[in-house]
């Protein structure tokens, strides 16, 4: 399955921004589909997904709170079973 770019996922999903939809998937408990979105993304934007998590930056969307590290912690895990990392 070819990865797809965040304008192409934003256009399919019908939401403004990508990153954010993954998040409010995680926080409303839907965490397989949060890696499941994850791993939609292009490897570039995985990159930047990871990085935005750890430093915090959807703080002003989201709150701030354990679910960012969580999230990333998730994302770090399934990577690790899938063979990637």
């Amino acid at each position: 399955m070819a990865k797809r770019t965040l304008k192409n996922l934003a256009a399919t999903y019908e939401v403004e921004n990508f990153f954010d939809y993954i998040c409010e998937s995680y926080i409303n408990g839907n965490k397989e589909q949060a890696i499941k979105l994850f791993y939609e993304m292009c490897r570039k934007d995985r990159a930047d997904f990871m990085n935005e998590l750890n430093y915090c930056t959807f703080t002003r969307s989201f709150g701030d709170g354990p679910w960012q590290m969580d999230l990333l912690h998730e994302i770090i895990y399934s990577l690790f079973n899938k063979g990637m990392i």
